[in-house]
């Protein structure tokens, strides 16, 4: 399974077949909380983007 938020990062996930269904929620729920995250252009800061970074990598190291 392919996963990406456009403009920050695209992600592989290999899995068996009947592993894709269960997980495939749960990476949605979780991308969505990442996007979440991302600033406007109006209110991005080094925090702010360090802060959705920060969770691109640990949603990368879980998957």
């Amino acid at each position: 399974m392919t996963v990406g938020i456009n403009g920050w990062m695209v992600h592989t996930i290999f899995l068996a077949e009947k592993e894709s269904e269960s997980l495939f929620a749960e990476v949605q729920v979780e991308l969505q909380r990442i996007v979440n995250l991302i600033p406007s252009i109006e209110d991005a800061s080094d925090e702010a983007l360090y802060a959705v970074a920060g969770e691109i990598t640990r949603f990368v190291k879980r998957h």
